[in-house]
């Protein structure tokens, strides 16, 4: 009985051995797929952040093209009202002149006036006579 009992435990062996052998393929099977899915996750996880980011830079980059537009159409404005305020500059540095020059003739005419009405020796606008 020694034999059969030899054989019995070699094939419960072999079935126990089997078992923790199959046991521990199972496992190792299980963790290639829980791990795989962790990468699958997480691979998911980074593309829909990298989507977020994408609608995010082209929502900021249709806000700059905006405000940019904007900005061209406000520089347009200033640059107008710039050219305007030029043309008045140069208006009225002209109107100074004129007043300027029309001072200076009113008081040239008061310093050659004859306060006499009937004054025969009224001056020539621009004559000028030293005292005697």
């Amino acid at each position: 009985m020694n034999g059969v009992e030899e054989i019995i435990r070699m094939a419960l062996d072999v079935i126990v051995g089997s078992g923790v052998i199959g046991l521990l393929l199972f496992y190792r099977s299980k963790q290639r797929k829980e791990s795989a899915a962790a990468v699958t996750a997480e691979a998911q996880a980074a593309s829909a952040e990298l989507d977020a980011n994408k609608a995010q830079i082209e929502h900021l980059s249709r806000q700059l093209v905006e405000s940019f537009a904007e900005n061209v159409k406000v520089q347009e404005l200033v640059g107008k009202e710039r050219s305007k305020i030029v043309e008045l500059m140069r208006q009225l540095g002209e109107i100074e002149m004129k007043l300027l020059d029309e001072e200076r003739r009113r008081k040239q005419a008061e310093r050659n006036a004859c306060l006499d009405e009937g004054c025969l020796e009224r001056k020539r606008f621009g004559a000028v006579t030293l005292p005697a």
